[in-house]
Protein backbone atom coordinates (compact mmCIF):
# COMPACT_ATOMS: atom_id res chain seq x y z
CA UNK A 1 0.00 0.00 0.00
CA UNK A 2 1.08 3.53 -0.99
CA UNK A 3 1.55 6.42 1.41
CA UNK A 4 -1.37 8.03 -0.68
CA UNK A 5 -3.68 5.16 -0.70
CA UNK A 6 -3.27 5.02 3.45
CA UNK A 7 -3.53 8.59 3.61
CA UNK A 8 -6.91 8.01 1.79
CA UNK A 9 -8.09 5.17 3.90
CA UNK A 10 -7.28 7.06 7.12
CA UNK A 11 -9.16 10.39 5.91
CA UNK A 12 -6.17 12.89 6.18
CA UNK A 13 -3.71 14.18 3.74
CA UNK A 14 -0.54 12.94 2.90
CA UNK A 15 1.29 15.59 4.37
CA UNK A 16 -0.62 14.88 7.72
CA UNK A 17 0.02 11.31 7.52
CA UNK A 18 3.69 11.94 6.67
CA UNK A 19 4.08 13.94 9.56
CA UNK A 20 2.47 11.41 11.90
CA UNK A 21 5.06 8.77 10.86
CA UNK A 22 8.45 11.18 11.07
CA UNK A 23 7.68 13.70 13.57
CA UNK A 24 4.69 13.62 15.75
CA UNK A 25 4.90 13.04 19.54
CA UNK A 26 1.57 13.21 19.97
CA UNK A 27 -0.99 12.10 17.12
CA UNK A 28 -4.66 13.09 17.88
CA UNK A 29 -6.63 9.92 19.58
CA UNK A 30 -8.97 10.16 16.86
CA UNK A 31 -5.91 8.95 14.29
CA UNK A 32 -4.56 6.91 16.69
CA UNK A 33 -8.19 4.94 16.70
CA UNK A 34 -8.64 4.65 13.35
CA UNK A 35 -5.04 3.48 12.11
CA UNK A 36 -5.70 1.06 15.09
CA UNK A 37 -8.35 -0.33 13.40
CA UNK A 38 -7.25 0.26 9.72
CA UNK A 39 -4.06 -2.29 10.70
CA UNK A 40 -6.60 -4.45 13.11
CA UNK A 41 -4.29 -4.38 15.86
CA UNK A 42 -5.31 -2.71 18.95
CA UNK A 43 -4.03 0.53 20.14
CA UNK A 44 -1.69 -0.59 22.26
CA UNK A 45 0.26 -2.56 19.91
CA UNK A 46 -0.05 0.50 17.81
CA UNK A 47 1.69 2.67 20.33
CA UNK A 48 4.50 0.13 20.99
CA UNK A 49 2.95 -1.49 23.80
CA UNK A 50 3.70 -4.51 24.39
CA UNK A 51 0.44 -7.46 24.36
CA UNK A 52 1.53 -10.73 26.28
CA UNK A 53 0.02 -13.46 23.59
CA UNK A 54 -1.56 -16.30 25.02
CA UNK A 55 0.87 -19.14 23.56
CA UNK A 56 -0.30 -22.54 23.16
CA UNK A 57 2.21 -25.25 24.79
CA UNK A 58 3.76 -27.39 22.67
CA UNK A 59 5.94 -26.95 19.75
CA UNK A 60 5.91 -23.98 16.99
CA UNK A 61 3.32 -24.36 14.35
CA UNK A 62 3.97 -25.00 10.79
CA UNK A 63 3.01 -21.20 10.42
CA UNK A 64 5.69 -19.93 12.86
CA UNK A 65 7.97 -21.76 11.48
CA UNK A 66 7.90 -20.76 8.17
CA UNK A 67 7.67 -17.34 9.32
CA UNK A 68 10.35 -17.77 10.89
CA UNK A 69 12.66 -18.79 8.31
CA UNK A 70 11.00 -15.90 6.02
CA UNK A 71 12.06 -13.29 8.92
CA UNK A 72 15.64 -14.74 8.09
CA UNK A 73 15.99 -14.34 4.22
CA UNK A 74 17.49 -10.60 2.88
CA UNK A 75 14.63 -7.90 2.72
CA UNK A 76 14.15 -8.39 -1.22
CA UNK A 77 13.57 -12.08 -0.85
CA UNK A 78 11.11 -10.98 2.32
CA UNK A 79 9.33 -8.83 -0.25
CA UNK A 80 9.07 -11.08 -3.09
CA UNK A 81 7.45 -13.57 -0.39
CA UNK A 82 4.92 -10.98 0.74
CA UNK A 83 4.16 -9.70 -2.79
CA UNK A 84 3.51 -12.93 -3.74
CA UNK A 85 1.23 -13.88 -0.62
CA UNK A 86 -0.44 -10.53 -1.25
CA UNK A 87 -1.10 -11.57 -4.59
CA UNK A 88 -2.78 -15.35 -3.29
CA UNK A 89 -4.57 -13.63 -0.37
CA UNK A 90 -6.64 -10.94 -2.60
CA UNK A 91 -7.61 -13.73 -5.30
CA UNK A 92 -8.52 -15.78 -2.63
CA UNK A 93 -10.68 -12.60 -0.96
CA UNK A 94 -12.27 -11.94 -4.30
CA UNK A 95 -12.72 -15.85 -4.71
CA UNK A 96 -15.28 -16.04 -1.61
CA UNK A 97 -16.86 -12.65 -2.67
CA UNK A 98 -17.78 -13.97 -6.02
Amino acid sequence: MTQPQLAESLGVSLEMLIYYERRANNPSTDFVKKAASFFQVSVDELVGHSVPRRRKSGPPSQLEQRLAAIRDLPREKQKLVLQFLDSFLRDAKQGNAA
